[in-house]
């Protein structure tokens, strides 16, 4: 696993970790972003197959944009 660099989600730095595994002869990307706000913590975490790397940015970098603390 390796930490990557703080991006920004919902107004607030989210940590950023990302691995790669293969499960059942299937190379698998995930990418998790730990969410805080106040006393609330959220662990959010992206899986891919055989998505290209940009591909999957652009997915996960949509859905991070919708996120909002309710």
């Amino acid at each position: 696993m390796a930490v990557e660099g703080r991006v920004e989600v919902a107004g607030a730095p989210t940590w950023r970790a990302s691995f790669r595994s293969d499960l059942a002869g299937v190379d698998y990307s995930f990418e998790r972003f730990f969410l805080v706000e106040g006393s609330r913590t959220l662990t959010v975490t992206f899986s891919c197959g055989t998505s290209p790397d940009a591909e999957r940015k652009t997915v996960v970098e949509s859905v991070l944009a919708t996120w909002a603390w309710d």
